[in-house]
């Protein structure tokens, strides 16, 4: 039994440590994101920039001077944006990674919460229960034993007695163990009982699980709607 809470014990701590991780984690994810945000608008105003203005001047300047010297700088400009906007393209992938990073660390923080809390009801409420019952168990085992013994030494007497009255005492301690004994065991009570209280404990888990994922789905969907209109906006305007 001790091993059993020390293994839990063990188990508890090493999830515990591992919720901390993921709320550093998170914290790191979230101002990754932030600073990619920043760079890609930063970016794209500045690719902007080079389309709307750098770029028409050195179209000009080529196609006025017709100098191939001149050309290869306005090829060489172009490549150059052709490459800032890729690299653009990339963060912007990243960021919605590193936002759908987010719901994934808080999910897999809370599933790992509730088996630190359900490991801390096993140790501090379950095992004692065991405990009891298996005390509980072994006294009913010795007692039976007693009465084993006493039965025997009451059958020793009563063959000592008349037949008649032998005959007579077993049949009322028969009759007597029949009426004492309960139509339902108390440990048949407590099992019943605990199997139902941690059905309603699980139940009432899964249920906040099922809402707190369906709040995060909701935020994560709403921010994907939004970088995705941002993203149409945009490509609306470049065009």
């Amino acid at each position: 039994m001790q091993h059993l809470i020390t293994t839990l014990q063990s188990a508890q701590a090493k999830l515990v440590a591992d919720i901390s991780m993921y709320d550093t984690m998170y914290t790191q994810n979230a101002q990754q994101y932030r600073e990619l945000k920043m760079t890609v608008l930063a970016g794209k105003k500045a690719l902007a920039d080079f389309n709307a203005n750098q770029l028409p001047a050195l179209e000009a300047e080529a196609a006025a001077s017709g100098d191939a010297m001149q050309a290869q700088v306005l090829k060489d400009f172009k490549s150059k944006l052709d490459r800032f906007a890729k690299r653009l393209d990339d963060l912007d992938r990243i960021s919605v990674v590193t936002l759908q990073t987010a719901p994934q660390i808080k999910i897999i923080q809370n599933a790992d919460q509730t088996i630190v809390d359900k490991i801390d009801t096993t140790i501090s409420t379950t095992i004692p229960v065991w405990k009891s019952q298996m005390v509980i168990a072994l006294g009913l085992s010795n007692q039976r034993k007693a009465l084993d013994l006493q039965n025997k030494a009451d059958d020793v007497t009563n063959k000592l007695l008349a037949r008649n009255a032998a005959a007579l005492h077993q049949g009322a301690v028969d009759a007597e163990k029949a009426n004492q004994r309960s139509v339902v065991e108390i440990d048949t009570l407590e099992k019943i009982n605990a199997e139902l209280v941690a059905t309603l404990k699980e139940t009432v888990q899964i249920q906040k699980e099922g809402k707190a994922n369906r709040e995060a789905a909701q935020v994560n969907m709403r921010q994907i709607e939004s970088d995705l209109k941002n993203a149409l906006l945009e490509n609306a305007q470049q065009m």
